[in-house]
């Protein structure tokens, strides 16, 4: 998967749409990740969706380390 913003680099991290924090987002530790048609990116949270983009190392750089999820696949 590559970066939302760049478009060119590997995914690192998850980070809420809303810059919300996600560690402490109810539900996180069994999210699950899903892409709509239109290639938007979402968490499952169980209790609804909520936004989130998917970007690189370069891209995440400039938000706090408390906002960013790292991704593993």
């Amino acid at each position: 998967m590559l970066c939302h913003e760049c478009k060119r680099n590997p995914v690192a991290y998850l980070v809420s749409a809303s810059h919300q924090t996600l560690c402490v987002t109810p539900g996180h530790d069994q999210a699950r990740l899903g892409i709509t048609f239109d290639g938007k990116s979402y968490l499952d949270l169980g209790n609804g969706p909520q936004a989130v983009l998917l970007l690189c190392d370069q891209c995440a750089r400039t938000i706090p380390s408390n906002e960013k999820w790292p991704l593993t696949i």
